[in-house]
């Protein structure tokens, strides 16, 4: 199992952290990704070597994914950003759903 979240985190790390979009509300979402990304994937972190890891709640995670979709009519460079922003996610949610399969 660690090897997979190992698998994970990897690729999660090979994206790039969207652009900061011109929309202000969207920038401050944005920045609460920066924290939340660093706050998920350092708990997969410790799962990861730990024997007796624990779940990790992903309410936050999935509360703050579904905001994003007040950014989805946004047109421009916003337009990418949001795109690259549901990937991100998609893949901080990836990471904590094989942490959390390491509990079954």
């Amino acid at each position: 199992m660690s090897s997979l979240i190992g698998n994970a985190m990897e690729a999660h790390e090979k994206l790039v952290f969207p652009d900061f979009p011109d929309d202000d509300d969207f920038s401050d979402w944005m920045a609460e990704l920066a924290e939340l990304d660093g706050y998920y994937a350092g708990l997969a972190m410790s799962n990861l070597g730990a024997s007796n890891s624990r779940k990790i709640n992903k309410d936050a995670l999935l509360e703050f994914a579904n905001r994003l979709a007040q950014f989805s009519s946004l047109e421009g460079d916003d337009r990418g950003v949001f795109h690259a922003s549901e990937a991100y996610i998609q893949s901080l949610s990836k990471i904590v759903d094989i942490a959390n399969a390491k509990q079954k």
